[in-house]
This record gives C-alpha cells, sequence and structure tokens, in this order.
C-alpha cells in the first residue's frame, strides 16, 4: 500500500514497498559516517498478498523473476518512481542504499553515502560526502564527474576501511576520499583528473 515511513534515530533498515511511499530516515543521521544512518535496501520488497498480510519477498523472485534494476536519486526529495513495477515515492534522509541483483542506477546525496549495487551492471554516483561504494558483481561504473575539483583515482591501491590514505580515491571532485571495491568502469569530470588502473 501507500505508506508513510519516518525511521527517527538511530540505524534503520528500510524495505521497499510497491505503494506509493513517503520514507524519511530522520535527518539527525546525516553526516554521521561512524553514528546513526539509514538504508534503503532493495534485495527484498514488501508486498501484501491475497490475505492481506504484508510479507517480505527476494527481488530475485517478486513478480516471477521479471524484476529490473532501480533508477534512485537519494538528491532528490521531490517525488520519483525508483521501480516501473513501483508506486512513486518520495525520500528524504535516506544515507545508505543497497541495490538489486539487476542492473542499478544509484545516486547518492551529500551525505557520506554507503552505496552497494550487488550484482548487475551498476551505474554510480556518490555527489558529496566520503562515500563507500561496493560494486558487487557485473561490469560497474562509478560516475565523478559532478565534482569541481580534479579527481584522483589509484585502483592499485591496497585499502583499510577507517585508514582514508589507503583509498582508492583520493579525491572524487570535492575534496573526498573515498573507498571502492568491485568497480570496474570510472568515469571523471572536465578538469586534470588522474586514474591509475
Amino acid at each position: 500500500g501507500s505508506d508513510i515511513v519516518e525511521g527517527g534515530a538511530g540505524n534503520d533498515y528500510i524495505y521497499a514497498g510497491t505503494g506509493d511511499d513517503i520514507i524519511d530516515g530522520d535527518d539527525s543521521d546525516a553526516g554521521t559516517p561512524n553514528g546513526a544512518s539509514d538504508t534503503l535496501d532493495f534485495t527484498k520488497v514488501l508486498i501484501n498478498d491475497d490475505t492481506g498480510d504484508t510479507r517480505v519477498v527476494s527481488a530475485e523472485t517478486y513478480n516471477g523473476g521479471d524484476f529490473t534494476g532501480i533508477e534512485i536519486d537519494l538528491s532528490d526529495t521531490s517525488s520519483q518512481r525508483i521501480h516501473e513495477q513501483f508506486g512513486t515515492d518520495t525520500i528524504s534522509n535516506i544515507e545508505n542504499v543497497i541495490g538489486t541483483g539487476k542492473a542499478d542506477y544509484i545516486k547518492g546525496n551529500d551525505s557520506d553515502n554507503l552505496i552497494e549495487g550487488r550484482s548487475g551492471n551498476d551505474y554510480l554516483i556518490g555527489l558529496d560526502g566520503a562515500d563507500t561504494f561496493k560494486g558487487g558483481d557485473g561490469q560497474d561504473t562509478i560516475d565523478f564527474s559532478d565534482g569541481s575539483q580534479n579527481v584522483v583515482v589509484d585502483m592499485t591501491k591496497e585499502q583499510t576501511i577507517g585508514d582514508d590514505a589507503s583509498y582508492r580515491v583520493q579525491n572524487d571532485g570535492y575534496g573526498n576520499k573515498e573507498y571502492i571495491d568491485g568497480v570496474e568502469h570510472i568515469i571523471t569530470g572536465s578538469g586534470n583528473d588522474t586514474v591509475y588502473g
């Protein structure tokens, strides 16, 4: 159905539904990379069955397995259609997204986002904030072209979470250092960018 979901303070985990939903993760979580953050998880889908009960089903098997990837923009707080089989959703104050096993388009916001593509050929954008990207299986792409600074990426680096000097992204175009893993393609901006493969 059409739901209003308010996460409140704390680490909230929110599954997608098929109605016209309003999802608010609570702005007290925003910009806290080591604190509370809210996650939209599209690996499962909430549905109402024939008896009126709500069930959580795998996105891979939903609607007979005829499930394509999602398109979500966390920076857009107006209504957006995330999936053709869902309703029109309004999303605010969400920091993290876990995608489907299909080809997803996931765009973050200016918080410190965790963006996880899972399987499929995913297209990922972080915007500002010290983001973490996990591409998963498939041929995944990160687009850094929105920033105004020179992008610096070294895919040969061995990374340690928590040690940003070891991160493969030393400048995301906004001046942030970022952890990325499982990503095959990098798109940079119009500046003097550096990418080591």
